[in-house]
């Protein structure tokens, strides 16, 4: 119940701003921190309140893997400078939903396991529709001014491993390779962003996600 009141409480958040154009809702965090999930329940809680959402992640917004990989396999500078193509998620994601008559917007400009580019087909969302977007460093410089309500999610990064150990195992090979990639690569990155950009207070709210179930607002 305390993680249902708190998505309810927050989608009431979201619904009381008043916009002429959709609502894009951003959610970071550490690698395995929950977002996924986190941004999934406040999707079907709004849409149980009658909303009009879509839901989509920075995924499908990855550079070509020459880029992503220039700094090396293992580069958590290349993780955080080279892994996404922020050009093109303010391009079809975030631009288009704003100062238009009619709203349309893509998901995805990559092919990641091809390496190549597919544009997604284009979304229509109307004026009142929602927007959930999770991804890591969605609340970086370049896209902070993009969204119109943001979503930090506080995990410790010994949490996070633990929980990337048993989400990629199947990946990796094995929890430790999974556990061990996450902390070098991944949080070693995510460390880079918080002494850069502190998202936390940047964002409009910081939810402790330690244990989901009991997760709640930090104020």
């Amino acid at each position: 119940m305390v993680r249902e009141k708190l998505i309810t409480e927050i989608c009431k958040k979201i619904i009381s701003l008043k916009l002429d154009h959709p609502i894009k809702v951003a959610i970071d965090g550490v690698t395995a921190s929950g977002k996924t999930t986190f941004a999934d329940d406040i999707a079907h809680a709004l849409t149980q309140m009658g909303e009009e959402v879509h839901r989509t992640s920075l995924d499908g917004f990855h550079n070509y893997r020459r880029i992503r990989y220039q700094k090396g396999r293992s580069s958590p500078e290349g993780y955080y400078f080279d892994a996404y193509n922020y050009t093109a998620i303010i391009e079809h994601l975030l631009n288009p939903l704003v100062g238009k008559e009619e709203f349309f917007f893509r998901t995805q400009v990559l092919d990641l396991k091809e390496d190549k580019e597919s544009l997604s087909p284009k979304v229509k969302i109307s004026k009142d529709g929602i927007l959930i977007v999770d991804g890591s460093f969605s609340l970086r410089e370049e896209l902070f001014s993009h969204w119109d309500y943001t979503i930090y999610l506080r995990v410790e990064m010994k949490c996070a491993q633990k929980r990337a150990g048993q989400r990629d195992k199947a990946l990796f090979g094995s929890n430790e390779l999974a556990e061990q990639t996450t902390r070098d690569r991944y949080h070693a990155a995510h460390r880079i962003h918080n002494e850069l950009e502190k998202p936390w207070e940047k964002a409009d709210i910081v939810v402790d996600n330690n244990e989901p179930k009991k997760a709640y607002l930090i104020e």
